[in-house]
């Protein structure tokens, strides 16, 4: 514990942020110190009497254990917890990149998932452009940010990849590269689209840019590393991956069948249609996988459930943006290549079962759908717009428990020696126009 603790220690003298960003950091704590006095002196000298370890910090921490417990202060505390919302530009961003995002990465164990917290960082990155341009507020020096911290999260994912590789780890490799690869391609077309749709194409040019190659190095990765396990012979480890995979991709599948259901009535017969025929595709391929896990072939399951993943992970997010962003989402390169191959999806897409994926805006939205701010309730928005967005707020409840093992860097509840797994983040708003997350 102790040896975290002075990793810990050593780490959080690497977190730089500039005099702005200190300004702006401590005008937030003030601000939240004045907004949440405590209760009584006698209260809060009882709550830190329970919190010694043993009546003495350790020797070795004697000088930085100041620090560390000031930033403990910060992370599991509210300001933390508010930060996670934050949006670029915000006085609570720099906590956000520089204080919980820095910490969880010291406090991730191992290598696969501090290779999952990069690649999730990278996607927190394009959520957070994706906001901005769906409220007209991404200008030009926010998207260099923005793409500066990309290109850094999608360097340090391709390190670890690499890493995997050298180390013949191929099965993490190949996993990391196909769940950045999806998340990234993804997201690149959502950010397409509300750039297009809110004229910032311009602002979103080089985030659009370096995300689109890197998802294409990410399927180029991907696909080398999957030739390499097909000439490997069957062995225990690859066994257990296809197992594992096959696990992540039925829960997954069904995740996406219960998001679709809890939100039928706030998405049109397109939107329906189209998320429709990507889980019948995700199951379609979920099946060939089982078929070959049955039959020991499991690097050829492997790649089957890796391929159902992507589209599963695809239809998931392409519903929260329809529903969300009010935008139709056109299948890009790498998202028909997920989908080529299967004359079952050929057949739904050419045939319009998949129609809402034309890459074209609504052609009934209205300019006050135009300009309102995502997620805060219009007055005339109807009962069932209402229950969706409840539904989204409980949404994590039929998330398995396995998808939530790092809510600790938001609540300080990751427990020594635990190794973290990444999770998945869908944005959301509040009134204040600040970002609410939640973590499924």
């Amino acid at each position: 514990m102790f040896k975290d603790f002075k990793q810990l220690s050593e780490e959080s003298k690497k977190v730089g942020l500039s005099r702005n960003e200190k300004a702006d950091v401590q005008s937030a704590l003030v601000s939240f110190m004045k907004n949440n006095p405590t209760q009584t002196p006698g209260g809060t000298h009882q709550h830190w009497r329970k919190r010694h370890f043993l009546g003495f910090y350790p020797p070795t921490l004697s000088r930085t254990a100041p620090a560390i417990f000031i930033l403990i202060l910060i992370f599991g505390g509210g300001v933390s917890f508010a930060a996670e919302g934050s949006l670029p530009g915000s006085v609570l961003y720099p906590i956000k990149v520089g204080v919980n995002e820095e910490v969880r990465a010291v406090l991730t164990l191992s290598e696969e998932n501090k290779a999952r917290w990069d690649a999730e960082r990278a996607k927190r990155r394009l959520e957070e452009a994706e906001v901005l341009a769906s409220r007209g507020k991404l200008d030009k020096q926010t998207a260099a940010d923005i793409n500066i911290r990309l290109e850094t999260h999608t360097s340090e994912t391709k390190k670890h990849i690499e890493k995997f590789r050298n180390e013949k780890k191929l099965e993490a490799a190949a996993e990391v590269s196909s769940d950045l690869e999806s998340s990234l391609s993804t997201h690149t077309n959502i950010l397409k689209k509300l750039a297009k749709k809110y004229a910032e194409d311009e602002e979103a040019h080089d985030i659009i840019l370096s995300a689109g190659a890197s998802a294409q190095d990410m399927a180029d990765s991907r696909a080398d590393f999957e030739d390499e396990l097909s000439s490997k012979n069957e062995n225990g480890a690859m066994k257990e991956a296809a197992n594992s995979q096959f696990a992540l991709s039925k829960r997954t599948i069904a995740e996406v069948k219960a998001l679709l259901e809890k939100n039928k009535t706030a998405l049109d017969s397109e939107a329906i249609a189209a998320a429709t025929a990507d889980i019948a595709l995700a199951e379609n391929m979920h099946a060939v996988g089982k078929s070959e896990l049955d039959a020991g072939t499991y690097t050829n399951a492997f790649i089957s459930f890796q391929k159902s993943l992507r589209i599963a992970k695809e239809a998931k997010v392409f519903l929260k943006a329809r529903r969300t962003f009010k935008i139709r989402l056109g299948l890009d390169s790498l998202q028909r290549s997920n989908r080529g191959g299967d004359k079952t999806a050929e057949t739904q897409i050419n045939t319009g079962q998949n129609s809402t994926l034309s890459g074209e805006l609504e052609p009934n939205e209205s300019d006050e759908e135009d300009r309102s701010e995502i997620g805060i309730t219009e007055q005339e928005e109807t009962k069932n717009s209402a229950d969706a967005r409840h539904d989204d707020e409980n949404e994590q409840e039929a998330e398995d428990s396995n998808t939530k093992k790092d809510d600790a860097h938001i609540n300080g509840s990751v427990q020594g020696g635990t190794a973290m797994e990444s999770s998945h983040t869908e944005f959301k708003t509040k009134e204040n126009g600040e970002l609410k997350l939640d973590l499924e």
